[in-house]
């Protein structure tokens, strides 16, 4: 769209990764996920995550973040922060104010 400008979150948040979609199996564990990473300024096109990678990713101190993709391409609007929370001796992948017993990014399904 001419004559609009993206807003780069990539200068404000400093997230590694943007989540914009998710997919969970049966018992509520995260499958997989959709999302962009940040190269500088710039968002590389979307790419897929397993959870392994998410984990991986969360436990080397990268930032995982979800968001919204806007109408122009590499435009998000963040909405929270992902952590790696470890409840009864298992890992689940949370946003903030989510209390389920399982992975819960708070993302629409695809």
């Amino acid at each position: 769209m001419r004559g609009v400008r993206a807003a780069l979150p990539a200068r404000r948040a400093k997230a590694d990764v943007l989540l914009v979609t998710a997919r969970y199996d049966a018992e509520g564990r995260l499958m997989i996920a959709r999302g962009n990473v940040r190269h500088d300024q710039i968002w590389s096109d979307v790419q897929l995550f397993d959870r392994r990678t998410l984990v991986d990713l969360l436990q080397t101190g990268k930032r995982v973040d979800t968001a919204i993709s806007k109408d122009l391409a590499g435009d998000f609007s963040l909405l929270s922060n992902v952590s790696l929370i470890q409840t009864d001796g298992r890992d689940r992948l949370a946003v903030k104010g989510t209390t389920a017993s399982h992975d819960d990014l708070g993302l629409p399904v695809f």
